[in-house]
C-alpha cells in the first residue's frame, strides 16, 4: 500500500539505486517523490534489489505508488540493463514493459494499469543461463500536464521495434517524462526448471 512517502524511504530508494549502479547506468540522479511498490502476489514483492525467482515473476505485478495530485498521469517502464549479462551488457537495456497514461491511484489501492495504455506488453524475466543476477528495474514517470491521448501515439512511435537496446533515459527525455520513483529486484537463471 502506498502512503505519502517519508524522506527516509525516498533517500533509501535512491541509495539502493546508486549502490547497484542503476544510477548512473540506467537513469541519472533524480529526486524521488514517491515510493514504488511492486507486488507479484504471495509475498513476492520487489524491494530495492532483493532476489525473486523467475517462476514467481512471469505475470504482471500490481503496482502501488502515491500521487500528489488526482489529475496526474504516469508512465511505468520495466527494463533489464543486464542483457545479456551485467558483465557484458551489449544489448542494454532489454525492455520488459511500458504502460502510459496511468491515472493517479486511489490512496491504498493498486494503480489501475488497465485504464492506462499498454505500449509494450509485460514480458516476465528470462535471463539466459550462466549470466548471474539481472537487475529488473521499474521506473515511474510523471507525464507532462499537457499530456493527452494523442501523446500516447507519440510515445508509442518512440519505442524501439525490438525490446533490446532500449534506453529508458532517452525515451523519457524525448517524451518529456519526469522520473519520480523507482524500484528493482534481481533474478537469475538457476536451472532448466527455474521457469516452471
Amino acid at each position: 500500500m502506498a502512503v505519502p512517502p517519508s524522506t527516509k524511504s525516498l533517500t533509501s530508494a535512491v541509495a539502493a539505486l546508486r549502490k547497484e549502479e542503476i544510477i548512473p547506468e540506467v537513469v541519472s540522479e533524480f529526486e524521488a517523490r514517491t515510493t514504488l511498490a511492486i507486488n507479484y502476489g504471495n509475498y513476492n514483492n520487489a524491494f530495492l534489489g532483493n532476489r525473486l525467482t523467475i517462476a514467481n515473476t512471469q505475470d504482471a505485478p500490481q503496482v502501488y505508488f502515491y500521487s500528489d495530485s488526482p489529475t496526474n498521469k504516469y508512465t511505468l517502464i520495466m527494463t533489464d540493463p543486464d542483457a545479456p549479462s551485467r558483465k557484458f551488457p551489449k544489448l542494454r537495456e532489454y525492455c520488459h514493459w511500458v504502460v502510459s497514461n496511468i491515472p493517479a491511484p486511489t490512496p491504498g489501492q493498486p494503480a489501475e494499469l488497465a485504464k492506462g495504455v499498454v505500449l509494450l506488453p509485460y514480458m516476465g524475466p528470462a535471463p539466459p543461463p550462466e549470466t548471474d543476477l539481472h537487475r529488473y528495474t521499474f521506473l515511474l514517470y510523471k507525464q507532462p500536464a499537457t499530456a493527452t491521448a494523442a501523446n500516447t501515439e507519440t510515445l508509442y512511435t518512440r519505442l524501439p521495434e525490438k525490446r533490446h537496446r532500449f534506453k529508458a533515459r532517452d525515451f523519457a527525455a524525448r517524451a518529456g517524462l519526469e522520473l519520480v520513483g523507482a524500484n528493482f529486484f534481481q533474478a537469475e537463471h538457476t536451472s532448466p526448471t527455474s521457469r516452471l
